[in-house]
């Protein structure tokens, strides 16, 4: 994915947050979307975290950046698949 759209994408997410707040992950909302297919519920992430900002690339990933998780800023910026 170019930078061009990235950049789009966070750009929008953060608007989304502004405007109806953060979305909020818990341990147990993961899903992985096939194209042509259904939502399936998949693993739970490691910790619950919140205040992140999340893009999804179409080719089955969601990545989840930054955010807090256990009242404390989470340092890295994940890819769960």
């Amino acid at each position: 994915m170019n930078r061009k759209i990235v950049s789009t994408l966070f750009r929008i997410v953060v608007l989304t947050c502004l405007l109806f707040g953060p979305p909020v992950l818990t341990a147990n909302s993961i899903a992985e979307h096939q194209i042509g297919a259904a939502w399936e519920v998949m693993a739970p992430l490691p910790e619950p975290r919140q205040m992140l900002a999340v893009v999804a690339d179409g080719k089955g990933h969601i990545f989840a950046l930054g955010g807090f998780s256990d009242n404390r800023i989470t340092p890295t910026n994940t890819n769960y698949r």
